[in-house]
């Protein structure tokens, strides 16, 4: 398990992809590997710039612990919600397998009024369905927290700065 960290002389978002797999997937490392989580952070950082007016860019953008933080959970978010909607992948309507929905059943078919109804049916929900659910429940926690990340960043950025006069910067 040694063989996926990286090292820490690699790069920021290598160390960010170790950190992010290490206290998020250690009880079920199958799901991701460091690698995939390092390449998802380089190549979505514009995600992380639209977030906070930011212009990350590289191996070593030079995140604060705060955006690093930031920048974990829109991982987590975008993560879950697409794990969540694939676990449902394969699950089909009508079916007789364990998970599946039944999305419409015949009830009753009159020929003489010309009646056709159709009650909806929700099969027992099987394993895809309540894995997907928690995808889902992760997706939304890592979104609420993440919204509460940013409220906190942009206050402490959004402080009143002084732009004239003895003290103000040069």
């Amino acid at each position: 398990m040694s063989s996926y960290y990286f090292s820490p002389s690699v790069n920021e978002m290598g160390n960010l992809a170790s950190g992010i797999y290490k206290y998020d997937f250690d009880e079920d490392p199958s799901l991701v590997n460091p690698s995939f989580i390092s390449g998802w952070l380089e190549n979505n950082v514009g995600e992380l710039n639209v977030l906070l007016h930011c212009s990350f860019s590289g191996e070593n953008p030079g995140m604060s612990d705060q955006e690093q933080s930031i920048y974990r959970q829109v991982f987590l978010k975008d993560f879950y919600k697409k794990l969540g909607r694939k676990m449902l992948l394969g699950i089909g309507s009508g079916g007789t397998t364990p998970g599946e929905i039944v999305t419409s059943d015949w009830t009753e078919l009159r020929d003489g009024d010309s009646v056709i109804r159709r009650r909806a049916l929700l099969a027992s929900p099987g394993e895809k369905v309540n894995a997907s659910r928690q995808y889902s429940n992760y997706a939304q926690e890592a979104d609420i927290a993440l919204r509460e990340l940013v409220y906190k960043y942009n206050i402490t950025k959004g402080g009143p700065r002084q732009i004239a006069g003895k003290d103000a910067p040069l």
